[in-house]
């Protein structure tokens, strides 16, 4: 953990020596339904960028804070995640990262992500990419280690009424051995204080689902709307800055997301979303709805 703390405060230092260009501050409120072993909690960070012509490094760090129903010690979780991306290559995007998650999760404590992925586009009409993720949980017995492959596609709709649309489709294919996760629930079953996996019945080894955003940018406003269906654990989203790594099974969701320029160096976001998913430590089906704030600074 210290070692990864220095490790993020050095890029800081490096960033602000070579000119941080955008700088956005977040946090929000998650609530959880009746048949979750959750309560509430919240999260905050920070998202940083530096980027010029060619290529571009973005830091984030986020905190995570969970209550339980019963009296169990309040949940925590650090995430820090790290992309480059390279724009040199005409008409491609190349990005390489990795993901890092300090958690109260014994499961998934010092768990790493690693992360890359290619985009070929056409500015302003298309375009089309994957993007690849490998998750390495090593306090599972043996190590639970889970692959996600994420295709997409996206295309661009001009009017003059309503605006510019972006349409945006993406497939999860996340795969892992689930002999893995049966093993770990018998050796730990000794740790019943311990918010964990305690069901296995719905951890399938193969995992499929599809999400569809479309975005409107019109004027100062830019607002995204999305839904997703399928079946996703241990998934891996928003291109490496998000990590799902609880004893859950996730099986849809949608949200919103409205994105205001006050001027060209200021602007703020507000998002909402709502999410349905299997608590594998009760085997009941929940749900969770989540509500944020940030405020982005270019310089």
């Amino acid at each position: 953990m210290r070692k990864t703390v220095l490790l993020f405060l050095l890029t800081v230092l490096s960033l602000v020596a070579s000119e941080i260009n955008t700088v956005t501050p977040f946090a929000g409120y998650v609530g959880y339904g009746d048949n979750s072993v959750k309560e509430n909690g919240f999260y905050g960070g920070v998202y940083m960028s530096r980027k010029d012509m060619q290529q571009q490094l973005d830091i984030q760090y986020s905190y995570l804070k969970l209550d339980y129903k019963d009296n169990t010690q309040t949940f925590g979780q650090n995430d820090f995640t790290f992309v480059y991306s390279n724009y040199s290559v005409q008409n491609y995007i190349l990005k390489g990262g990795v993901h890092y998650i300090d958690s109260d999760d014994y499961l998934t404590d010092g768990g790493m992500v690693f992360f890359g992925g290619v985009r070929y586009y056409e500015k302003e009409s298309f375009d089309i990419g994957i993007d690849g993720y490998y998750s390495n949980y090593g306090n599972f017995s043996p190590t639970l280690n889970v692959w996600q492959l994420t295709p997409s596609v996206g295309k661009y709709l001009h009017t003059r009424q309503s605006g510019d649309f972006y349409l945006n489709l993406q497939y999860f294919y996340i795969t892992f051995e689930e002999s893995n996760i049966v093993e770990t629930v018998n050796s730990h079953s000794a740790r019943p204080n311990m918010h964990t996996i305690r069901s296995v019945a719905e951890y399938d080894n193969n995992n499929h689902s599809v999400q569809l955003s479309v975005t409107n940018y019109y004027g100062k406003f830019t607002t995204t709307g999305y839904v997703w269906g399928g079946k996703q654990a241990y998934a891996v989203r928003n291109g490496g800055f998000t990590v799902y790594n609880l004893a859950e099974i996730h099986n849809g969701g949608a949200g919103l997301i409205i994105d205001y320029k006050i001027k060209e160096s200021l602007g703020f976001s507000f998002d909402l979303a709502y999410e349905k998913f299997t608590d594998t430590e009760t085997a009941e089906d929940t749900n969770m709805l989540a509500a944020g704030l940030s405020f982005s600074y270019i310089f």
